[in-house]
């Protein structure tokens, strides 16, 4: 068994690409970090161990618990769950509640059998209601999530509150997260969509003014190490936001992109939502029409407008961060450009034209 001089981090979901970073981010030998999830991850520090585990299966869950338990002391520093799941068809609504909610539950409830001094749950900015442009959300706001992922981490949230007992409870409802190559889904897809010049590059069913705020992966990163490293000096059950407070417009960016990708502003005009959801349905249905990677929901959520207020997380952890959305989205461009191939494969996309 290891001494108790070394801190005990255990991080669900560790082969995804906040998990590795978050993995990194502790790579001191003060810690030792354990892993969880369903394939290996790209992680060579030394103070690393990985554990097999499906978190959807409360056996592998209680096993690889058992595991740390064996190997390690009983006292862990902080659980950082972050194992999730998203279907970009929006058509796997059982898929969610095992990965999300039940994953959740199963490591809380493993949890409770240790000397855990924290547990960290990464939710999602979306579980709250949208705002109008000038508004801000901060904690306070009201949740009301309009589609099935964030549905999920609210309830996963809930299950969570009513669960953690003796553990102190962080929640942290993140911005949607990025990198220098992207990696956020709907901004890949509206990239590709100007970069090969497509039609649908030019339409969208939703108030141009309206955005969603980001975070940097790294960022993320960072206010984890920070929620761990002052974890005594938080409340037992606490809610922050991680994202920028600055929050980039969907008609902004189709001007921005298209100038990098072009030196000129891609024009967009707004059209009804009803328009577009036949557009896409006849897309699906007639052989000869482009395929489009436009799906009905989210046309739904065109009009959704998020802004932040993070004050709170600056007050409690003294976090801000780093690098700024509007300052990356050229880094992006720029691999796009150099690297097309290789582009488009780390964004799970396929070139159109």
């Amino acid at each position: 068994m290891v001494g108790l001089s070394k801190e005990v981090i255990v991080i669900s979901g560790c082969s995804g690409r906040t998990g590795t970073r978050v993995a990194h981010k502790f790579a001191d030998p003060r810690f030792l970090v354990v892993g969880l999830d369903v394939l290996a991850p790209k992680i060579s520090t030394t103070n690393f161990e990985f554990i097999a585990c499906d978190i959807t299966s409360e056996a592998q869950v209680a096993a690889a618990m058992q595991h740390i338990r064996k190997k390690y002391p009983e006292q862990i520093a902080s659980i950082v769950h972050l194992a999730s799941q998203f279907d970009k068809n929006q058509q796997n609504l059982q898929l969610y509640d095992e990965v999300v909610v039940q994953g959740a539950k199963h490591l809380m409830q493993a949890a409770l059998s240790f000397k855990t001094e924290q547990f960290i749950f990464a939710s999602s900015m979306h579980v709250f209601m949208p705002c109008e442009p000038g508004q801000k959300i901060n904690e306070h706001w009201p949740v009301g999530p309009l589609w099935d992922f964030p549905r999920s981490q609210a309830k996963a949230e809930e299950l969570l509150k009513s669960q953690h007992a003796h553990i102190p409870l962080v929640i942290l409802r993140k911005g949607s997260t990025y990198d220098s190559l992207c990696h956020i889904m709907p901004l890949a897809h509206q990239i590709q969509r100007i970069y090969e010049r497509s039609s649908t590059s030019f339409f969208f069913p939703g108030n141009l003014a309206h955005g969603a705020p980001c975070v940097h992966l790294d960022d993320v990163a960072d206010a984890i190490w920070l929620a761990v490293q002052r974890r005594f000096g938080i409340p037992k059950e606490t809610t922050m936001i991680v994202a920028e407070p600055e929050t980039v417009s969907y008609g902004e960016l189709q001007k921005v992109i298209g100038l990098l990708c072009y030196g000129e502003e891609c024009k967009t005009w707004t059209i009804p939502k009803w328009v577009a959801k036949f557009a896409i349905r006849a897309c699906d249905k007639i052989p000869f029409l482009p395929k489009t990677d436009i799906k009905e929901w989210m046309v739904d959520q065109a009009d959704y407008n998020y802004s932040c207020d993070i004050s709170l997380i600056q007050d409690k952890l003294g976090w801000a961060p780093k690098h700024t959305f509007r300052q990356t989205l050229p880094k992006m461009i720029a691999a796009l450009k150099e690297n097309e191939l290789a582009w488009y494969r780390e964004n799970n996309l396929t070139r159109s034209v």
